[in-house]
């Protein structure tokens, strides 16, 4: 499926290199599952980070992952309601959010066609 982003989020200077490596994943390639995203760009760099479950609520699901760099990442996933919700005002076939794991960090939303 392929990733559009739909809304950015403010980051810390801490984190500039992980928001720019995101940033980068707009009309990328995106396979996603509950233990791996993979990435291919529209410029032919291709990325993959394991992922380890982190919670669930009524609305999302939560991994947690690395970049290469070390840096670490929170990737969110709607669901039930939410995602549908989401499916409907987007004409999507899924969502999720890349995001850091400060709480004052950065967030980059993403929809998948």
């Amino acid at each position: 499926m392929k990733a559009t982003i739909f809304q950015r989020n403010l980051l810390t200077k801490d984190e500039q290199n992980s928001y720019d490596l995101v940033n980068g994943f707009n009309d990328a390639n995106i396979t996603l599952s509950e233990k791996v995203i993979k990435i291919i760009t529209k410029d032919g760099n291709s990325y993959q980070y394991e992922l380890t479950f982190s919670e669930r609520d009524a609305f999302t699901e939560t991994y947690l992952g690395k970049f290469s760099d070390g840096n670490k990442f929170r990737l969110i996933k709607p669901v039930g309601v939410a995602l549908e919700m989401t499916k409907l005002k987007s004409s999507c076939k899924d969502a999720f959010t890349f995001g850091s794991v400060d709480p004052r960090g950065w967030a980059v939303h993403f929809y998948l066609f």
